[in-house]
């Protein structure tokens, strides 16, 4: 007894882990889950069979739960509504989801429980490496997989690249089994590179839903990895607290929010189907906390909101839910963000009208959008900066200091041009004149254009500073070699000097 009471204790440990493995959950857990797999058995307390493959199940489940590889059970007999909807009819059953994405049924005719966890559970950066890309096939089924890649677009002899790359190596290592990372070398796939837009190094970009998201953050392992899980998982986003809003609608022009009850889920799969063709101007929100639809004003659940220029707009159920997003999509001015700016500022390929006014000079942003709405024209964008955080942009840019605010420029980057002025050569005002701007835009024949093609003396010289910059490991060493000479010079030189010579006779 002596020796068996040790193994006794071992193996109830080992039970216990066992059990552990499994928890059993309720459908609200089930319906607000995150990124990943989730595995659900759907069981009765009395069912027989289920008693029967108890141990097979978490013995799988122990085998291959991981972060992002959940397994619950629900009790069929506590929630006979919730089991019903997911068409649950015999027991035991087993459904999978993944990020958030369809069920998916084991049918037990067809496989094992082993074979179906196998094939429905995420297989993403097991080595937790960044994974090379040569091929534009490889790219391609990426893209069909609609699964989360991050990859680098670099050159060797970058040398932001090589400032990334310890970086990189660290949050492709955080994120093992989470996410999938890769790199594409554009000093050896440069037609691969062109076909992405890469037009600076390193791109970083974020491939998801079949659609990619470029980053723009800083390039350190915190904020690569912050930003991975965030973009991971359903492209609409569950929100657990009503608070977290106060933030989140901030970071958009446009938001979308789904408020539903727990248990009600009824426009989710169609607005999960649509999401991803927002997914780089539009987020997605889901939320059932009850204080959510005070705080939209909504009277009847569930309901979906579009919030934008300081109104919002609820869908009615009459129009079809895809054309209604699309008719709500874009605001009267768009917000120049880090992510959105060289696509506003340099390659739009319309007019845009840009508004550079102090963040807290309302009645500017009030004017600006009052004459965005008067607007007909649908190949002009409506744009504003934040020209007191972008001062020195904006003045370097535009010639436009903080004295000059607001102000108004109408960029027209198709011709590597902007104007600032009207006619009379007299700066566009927004709340004295706003209707010359407007008259303005169909009439550009007759103002002054300023170019954006810096002169050549200039553009040499800022080539010549990005070739440094870009082998500032070669330029370093050069230097620190000259400035060696320089030292060994310095030193024959004076000893030179302070060596007595014969007088010459």
């Amino acid at each position: 007894m002596v020796f068996l009471f040790p193994v006794a204790l071992g193996l109830l440990a080992v039970s216990n882990a066992v059990q552990a493995a499994i928890q059993q959950v309720d459908p609200k857990t089930i319906e607000t889950r995150g990124s990943g797999a989730l595995f659900v058995e759907f069981f009765q307390p009395n069912c027989a069979s289920c008693e029967e493959l108890t141990t097979q199940v978490e013995q799988v489940a122990s085998k291959y739960r991981k972060e992002n590889t959940a397994f619950v059970r629900i009790n069929c007999d506590d929630y006979k509504g919730y089991c019903r909807d997911k068409q649950v009819e015999t027991f035991p059953a087993f459904l999978a989801s993944l990020d958030r994405g369809p069920w998916k049924r084991l049918d037990p005719n067809q496989q094992t429980l082993e074979e179906f966890v196998q094939q429905n559970r995420p297989y993403r950066n097991t080595e937790g490496e960044s994974k090379s890309i040569t091929t534009r096939e490889e790219i391609e089924a990426i893209i069909e997989s609609k699964e989360p890649w991050f990859i680098k677009f670099y050159a060797p002899w970058c040398g932001h690249c090589q400032t990334l790359a310890g970086e990189w190596v660290m949050a492709a290592n955080r994120l093992k089994d989470k996410v999938n990372v890769g790199e594409v070398n554009c000093e050896s796939n440069k037609d691969l590179c062109n076909e992405h837009k890469v037009t600076g190094l390193p791109t970083l970009k974020y491939f998801i839903h079949g659609t990619s998201i470029q980053f723009h953050g800083e390039r350190k392992a915190d904020a690569l990895v912050e930003f991975a899980l965030e973009h991971t998982g359903s492209a609409v986003r569950g929100v657990r607290r009503n608070q977290l809003f106060d933030d989140l609608l901030k970071k958009s022009d446009v938001n979308l929010v789904y408020v539903t009850e727990k248990q009600t889920k009824e426009h989710l799969e169609q607005l999960e189907r649509i999401a991803p063709l927002y997914l780089q101007s539009i987020p997605f929100y889901t939320t059932s906390d009850p204080s959510s639809a005070q705080r939209f004003g909504l009277s009847s659940l569930p309901a979906i909101v579009i919030l934008k220029d300081n109104q919002q707009f609820v869908y009615d159920g009459h129009q079809d839910l895809s054309a209604w997003i699309k008719n709500h999509s874009k605001p009267l001015v768009t917000t120049i963000y880090p992510h959105n700016s060289r696509e506003i500022l340099r390659e739009y390929p319309g007019l845009v009208v840009l508004g550079l006014f102090n963040p807290t000079d309302t009645s500017s942003h009030e004017a600006f959008r009052d004459l965005s709405s008067q607007c007909q024209r649908d190949d002009i964008l409506f744009a504003q900066l934040d020209a007191w955080e972008y001062a020195p942009f904006v003045s370097r840019s535009y010639g436009i200091n903080l004295v000059h605010l607001p102000a108004v420029v109408i960029l027209d980057s198709s011709h590597q041009q902007y104007f600032k002025t009207n006619k009379d050569e007299e700066r566009f005002d927004v709340q004295a004149r706003p209707q010359e701007i407007l008259d303005s835009l169909d009439h550009l024949d007759t103002l002054t254009p300023i170019s954006t093609v810096p002169p050549k003396l200039i553009s040499y010289a800022a080539n010549a500073v990005n070739y440094i910059m870009d082998y500032w490991v070669l330029f370093s060493s050069g230097a620190v070699a000259l400035l060696a000479l320089l030292v060994i010079l310095l030193a024959v030189t004076g000893n030179e000097q302070g060596t007595p010579k014969k007088k010459k006779e």
